[in-house]
Parts: structure tokens; sequence; C-alpha cells
């Protein structure tokens, strides 16, 4: 029986967060190299390589799970509106009401034909 001349390897190098987006690009992409390309990594290679472990995360990778979690975070509700994005319904009445006045004038100014 031949001897092995390396050992196997037991460590994977990948983050398992990392493999686990892997995973998940994949089974909503099809193939490998869809996923790559919707997960902005630089070729199907260096997405197979993190998927099976063999290869530590490019900052590619890095970016791409910054981008799943802020997605995630998002979606969750777990990051509150900004306050500059809230609509006050008083001051959306207000205004409602001085363009209707606008328009009234505006409709003034315009000569009527009959």
């Amino acid at each position: 029986m031949p001897k092995l001349t390396c050992k196997p390897q037991s460590r994977l190098k990948s983050s398992p967060e990392s493999r686990r987006l892997c995973r998940a690009a994949l089974r909503r992409f099809g193939t490998e190299r869809k996923a790559a390309y919707a997960l902005r990594l630089s070729s199907q290679g260096a997405f197979h390589k993190i998927l099976k472990g063999k290869m530590k995360d490019t900052f590619e990778m890095k970016a791409a799970l910054r981008r799943a979690y802020e997605r995630g975070q998002h979606a969750w509700g777990m990051i509150p509106e900004s306050p500059e994005c809230a609509i006050d319904s008083s001051v959306m009445k207000t205004v409602i009401s001085e363009l209707k006045l606008m328009l009234v004038h505006l409709e003034e100014l315009i000569p009527k034909q009959d």
C-alpha cells in the first residue's frame, strides 16, 4: 500500500459565514459562475475554493459578507430609519393646503376662453 506524501487538510481556511453565503448564492443562482458574479468575486475558481474551504476569504468575499450583513440588518428592521426620512403629517397637510392655494391663484391668472 502506497504511503501518502501529504496529510489531508483537516482545517478549513475560509470562514463558516463565507461558506454559508457561498452555498446560499449557489442555491439561488444555480451555477458557480453566476454565483461568483452575483457576489462580485474575481473568478469562479476563487468562489469554488472558498466554498470548499481551500482558500482564505479574499477582500472581495469580506466585502460581500459586509453587504449581506447590512442587507440582513435592514431587512429585519434592526437599523432604524433616519429621522430625515420620516414625514410629519401636520407639515404635509400645511404644504398641501398651500399648494392648493397657489393652484387657485394660478387658475385665476389663466384667461378663460368661453
